[in-house]
């Protein structure tokens, strides 16, 4: 009875798969190490100005795939192609209902009231709400992107240390 139940606790200790992420990093080395995990949808722009957005999958070290919801083909794109990866969650979702639902409600509300300073400020909110519907924007100007494979265990966000000098000598 003791050795089926000694293999079961060797077993769930040794986590033998192998995971994929997409790192953005920041260039200054400030700020936070975003990881997002494969098969999360991600919302890209190229260099050509064409946009993306759906499941992503690592296809080598260089290249990722975007499965188009639509007609349920992968697009494939290099890394190096990529200006900029959004993350669309859930909070920033919600947080962006919210706002438009406030925007919608202040723009009608001082319509019927005409006045022209609440509907400039239920403007402003709703426009508020459509950039922060996709979450954060990453650039390459500001990032460094990167795929790496992981065995074993699993990444997290990681805030990055301020940029220290160099220690002079004595």
């Amino acid at each position: 009875m003791a050795l089926p139940l000694l293999s079961q606790a060797q077993t769930k200790k040794v986590d033998t798969l192998t995971r994929k992420y997409l790192l953005i990093e920041p260039r200054n080395n400030r700020g936070r190490t975003i990881v997002i995990p494969d098969r999360r949808v991600i919302k890209v722009k190229t260099l050509n100005g064409r946009g993306y957005r759906g499941k992503f999958k690592i296809v080598n070290d260089s290249q990722i795939a975007l499965l188009d919801r639509f007609d349920g083909e992968f697009d494939t794109l290099n890394i190096k192609y990529i200006t900029t990866i959004r993350r669309p969650a859930a909070e920033y979702q919600i947080l962006s209902i919210y706002f438009l639902m406030q925007g919608l409600t202040t723009t009608l509300l001082s319509g019927l009231f005409e006045s022209p300073v609440g509907v400039a400020a239920g403007l402003t909110i709703t426009a508020l709400a459509a950039s922060v519907f996709d979450g954060p924007r990453y650039r390459i100007s500001k990032y460094n992107y990167k795929i790496i494979k992981t065995k074993g265990y699993r990444l997290k966000s990681v805030r990055l240390p301020l940029k220290t000098k160099p220690a002079t000598q004595i």
